[in-house]
Parts: structure tokens; sequence; C-alpha cells
């Protein structure tokens, strides 16, 4: 019998769900991550290592990520590459985060969730980055 996906994983899952078609960029301390299907299309578009990182059903997870600091010009390359990107964007501080697990250990809280954000369709913060696609201009009103 399968065994329970962690916090982590039932998280990221119902966030996938949220973002539908679109690749979901996982935020994890310094890195997005990116896992499943995702992983396997980003890696391939990008060019970068493609991982596992435990399982799930019994199956090794597909994984890949990259640093936040370099997100922008890894997120306009998949944008231009004809992938739609969400983001999952961590909302509390690494402080709040070991107070809320001692909070869960100590029985105090009953919620596994981090809190997060989910941004979809990074086409604003690409359209700033030069390997982004060119701008279409709105073409004048006909008379």
């Amino acid at each position: 019998m399968p065994g329970k996906p962690t916090p982590m994983m039932q998280q990221y899952l119902a966030l996938k769900r949220e973002a539908g078609d679109a690749l979901l960029f996982y935020r994890m301390g310094d890195f997005f991550e990116l896992f499943f299907e995702d992983a396997k299309v980003a890696a391939g578009v990008l060019d970068i290592a493609l991982t596992t990182r435990g399982e799930h059903d019994g199956e090794p997870v597909p994984m890949c990520g990259v640093p936040v600091h370099s997100a922008e010009g890894y997120l306009a390359r998949l944008i231009k590459g004809g992938c739609r990107v969400a983001i999952a964007e961590q909302t509390e501080t690494p402080e709040q985060a070991k107070e809320r697990a001692q909070a869960l250990e100590d029985g105090r809280g009953s919620r596994l969730r981090r809190p997060c954000l989910c941004l979809c369709l990074c086409l604003r913060l690409c359209r700033r980055h030069p390997a982004a696609p060119p701008r279409r201009r709105a073409s004048a009103p006909r008379r």
C-alpha cells in the first residue's frame, strides 16, 4: 500500500491542481523546484539537470530546480518556449515556519499547510527580461 504524501507534497499537489496546465514553480528555500511532468518539461526547455526527490505512489518523483536569485531568466525562457508558468511563493519567514512546526509537534496546531501565494502567468515579470518574446503593439483602431 502506497504511503501518504508528505505535507509538503500534499501542498504541492493541491497547488498544482489550481495551476492546471501551467508549470508550477514551487518555492523551497533558495530554489524554485518543479516536480513530476513539470520537471521533465522544464528540464528539457531549460537544459538543466533532471533528478529525483523521494517517492510518490512507490515511484521516484522527477524534480528540477532553479535558484530564486536567477528565476526571472528561467521564467522568461520557459515562456518564450511556449510554457505557461505559475509561482507558489513563500509568505512566511523561516522563523515563522519553525514556530508553526513546533506548534504542530506540541499539538497546538492542526494545519499542515505552509502559507503561500499562487500567482499564475508570469508575463509581466518576463517582459522586462532580454530573453522574453517581443511585446506586440496594439494596432490603431480602424475607421
